[in-house]
């Protein structure tokens, strides 16, 4: 179950904040909506994500490297520096257009490394697509810089496990470098970014 919850767990917890950012801001003029308890579980098989440039299904599949970068339309960059005792997972998740489809879309591809008291970090990487919507997270958020370029570098507590988040652009691609369980700090997530190629 604990391999279950970490694989689709990043698309679950996105998924749940676009619910709640929708569900949390009313129009103007209208009437402040109230908390609604949900009844139901998602089967996280079968959630398709739809791509906003293109409208072609796309779906979460764990992937080797090798293969995810034959499906990717950019090349995976890993960092030369990761902290000590975390190892790289043998499958990455890979989101791409189906084979065929028509390029443009949204892709991204999670690399995770894990310690052997199951903390995790996590690198994102992601096409940017127009009029996709923003998915953040609550918590204190600072300016940072990776390679020179603007960034930010954001602490949440009490959403779950902790986590400490790296956000930036890059050669035309959304980064976001995280880390859970407390036993990585932002300027562990800034030395692995600013190795990356």
């Amino acid at each position: 179950m604990r391999m279950h919850t970490r694989r689709y767990g990043g698309w679950l917890a996105a998924a749940l904040l676009l619910l709640l950012t929708a569900c949390s801001a009313p129009a103007a003029g209208q009437p402040t909506a109230e908390w609604v308890e949900l009844d139901t579980e998602i089967d996280a098989d079968s959630i398709v994500i739809r791509s906003a440039a293109t409208d072609v299904p796309v779906v979460a599949e764990d992937l080797s490297l090798s293969e995810a970068e034959a499906r990717l339309p950019f090349a995976v960059a890993l960092p030369a520096v990761v902290p000590a005792g975390f190892a790289q997972d043998d499958v990455v998740q890979v989101v791409a257009p189906e084979q065929g489809a028509a390029p443009g879309g949204y892709a991204s591809v999670i690399v995770t490394w894990e310690n052997p008291d199951g903390a995790e970090a996590q690198l994102t990487i992601s096409t940017i697509v127009a009029d996709a919507p923003a998915v953040g997270a609550v918590g204190s958020g600072t300016a940072a810089t990776v390679k020179g370029l603007p960034a930010t570098l954001q602490e949440t507590q009490g959403l779950g496990r902790d986590r400490v988040t790296l956000t930036w652009e890059m050669n035309g691609l959304a980064y976001r470098l995280s880390a859970t369980g407390g036993a990585l700090t932002g300027d562990d997530l800034l030395a692995m970014a600013e190795s990356l190629p």
